[in-house]
C-alpha cells in the first residue's frame, strides 16, 4: 500500500514522476494506492485547476524543473481537495471556467474507485 499526504500536488507529483511510481503500481497488482488533499489530486488525470491552490513552481532542494509533475491517472477526472474553502472553490471556478470534469471532496470525506 501506498499512503500519500498533504503539502504541494505539484511537488508530490514530481516525487512520484522521480519515484517511477505509476510504473511501479502498474507492475504490482494488488496494490493499494491511497491518500488525502495533495495524495488525492495525484489519482486525477492532471493537476488543473490546482495551481490556484499550490504553487506549481515550487522546487524542493534536489528537484529539477524537467521533472514534470505527472500524476497518475487512475480515475479519469480531477480532484480537488478540501471543497468548501477558498482555494478549492477558486479550483473549481478555474475548472468550470474551461469546461473540465473534476470531483470534489470535502475534508473527512471517502472516495473508493476500483473493482473492490
Amino acid at each position: 500500500m501506498v499512503w500519500a499526504v498533504g503539502g504541494n500536488a505539484f511537488v508530490l507529483a514530481r516525487a512520484a514522476e522521480r519515484a517511477k511510481l505509476r510504473q511501479a503500481l502498474e507492475h504490482a497488482p494488488g496494490m493499494i494506492f491511497a491518500g488525502y488533499s495533495a495524495g488525492a489530486c495525484l489519482t486525477g488525470c492532471d493537476l488543473t485547476g490546482i495551481e490556484m491552490m499550490a504553487d506549481p513552481g515550487e522546487l524542493p532542494a534536489g528537484y529539477s524543473v524537467h521533472t514534470p509533475p505527472t500524476t497518475l491517472d487512475l480515475i479519469g477526472t480531477r480532484i480537488v481537495p478540501h471543497a468548501g474553502s477558498k482555494d478549492a472553490d477558486r479550483a473549481e471556478h478555474e475548472l468550470m471556467r474551461q469546461h473540465l470534469d473534476y470531483l470534489r471532496l470535502r475534508d473527512g470525506e471517502d472516495a473508493f474507485f476500483g473493482d473492490w
